[in-house]
């Protein structure tokens, strides 16, 4: 009889867990939008002497003077802009900033 009221008073304690709000409250219907696009992978630079080669999937490989690219003067039809940045006065460092069409 004790295991019984036992067993009873636990099932009590439980059986609230079940019908709490989370569980009874109504699913909301909605729609996620997605906005973006697939991006190709990017154009492999490799650093020579003084110029950058440039070599992108779909274009032809163009090589690039450092002159250019600390001035930002660059014409290409996958290249929106490059600028070659210094990070030490000595000028052996460099960050290249490509932004691509």
């Amino acid at each position: 009889m004790k295991k019984y009221k036992c067993a009873l008073v636990a099932a009590l304690c439980v059986l609230p867990t079940f019908f709490s709000p989370a569980m009874a409250e109504q699913v909301q219907a909605g729609v996620i939008h997605f906005y973006g696009r697939v991006v190709e992978a990017p154009c492999q630079l490799n650093a020579t002497d003084n110029q950058v080669v440039m070599d992108c999937p779909r274009a032809k490989t163009v090589r690039i003077s450092a002159q250019q690219l600390e001035k930002g003067n660059i014409h290409n039809e996958n290249i929106r802009s490059a600028q070659l940045r210094y990070i030490n006065p000595q000028r052996t460092l460099a960050i290249l900033d490509v932004d691509y069409r």
